[in-house]
């Protein structure tokens, strides 16, 4: 009896052992990809990719947006112009320029004029959940990284973390984190080949936002009038 009971504290101990060993070495691959991630933004001077978006607002899904979107890193520069809906609409936003307001080209019989209009005013969140300065992967990765070091000491945030995972054919590490006993999630991908995220999306409440990186180019010596509207 003596024996078997020595024999199951054994076993336990060992399982608890593994078990932190793999907790550890989970952490030290997902702060490894946060910082790959960091270093892969801050080589890019300019890029340009083909921007997908999937927005439900307080419970109201809207159609998927298609967007070429442009960033320029001096100055900090975002270039949107849809291709549908809204085909024809163009946003620019500059920071510290035009009263730090964005430029907004409307689609429809207003092409003709440009309108400066606050990047969180009623009329430019009407369709989505973030303003033009908080798409980016910037405040993407900014995002992640907060809510993963908020796990490191709250046991109700989960973290699933793989690292061979495929979706469109793209390989890439995929890091979920949810909040327990809640609908509260954010889901990212990050391309093992650029470091850079390919897909993010974030639920809260009845709020879901899904942003798709496709075809980036970055370092593509955009000029400045890549970015007229």
């Amino acid at each position: 009896m003596k024996q078997k009971t020595k024999s199951l504290i054994k076993f336990v101990l060992v399982f608890y052992f593994l078990l932190i060993i793999a907790v550890h070495a989970q952490e030290e691959q997902i702060i490894f990809v946060i910082d790959k991630m960091k270093e892969a933004y801050l080589e890019i001077n300019d890029m340009r990719c083909l921007f997908i978006k999937r927005i439900t607002k307080q419970g109201k899904e809207f159609p998927e947006t298609s967007i070429i979107f442009k960033f320029k890193r001096n100055p900090e520069t975002i270039f949107l112009e849809y291709l549908n809906p809204h085909k024809g609409r163009k946003c620019l936003f500059i920071k510290g320029e035009n009263d730090n307001k964005m430029i907004v080209r409307p689609d429809s019989f207003w092409h003709f004029m440009e309108i400066k209009m606050n990047p969180l005013d009623k009329r430019a969140m009407e369709e989505d959940l973030d303003p033009i300065t908080k798409m980016g992967f910037k405040s993407i990765i900014k995002v992640v990284e907060e809510w993963y070091q908020k796990s490191l000491t709250n046991p109700l945030i989960l973290v699933d973390f793989k690292k061979d995972f495929i979706e469109d054919d793209i390989l890439a590490y995929r890091l979920h984190i949810e909040e327990k006993n809640s609908s509260n999630f954010l889901l990212l991908l990050i391309n093992k080949q650029t470091f850079l995220p390919y897909k993010f999306q974030y639920n809260y409440d009845s709020n879901c936002a899904i942003y798709m990186f496709n075809n980036v180019s970055k370092n593509c010596n955009l000029r400045d009038e890549d970015f007229e509207l």
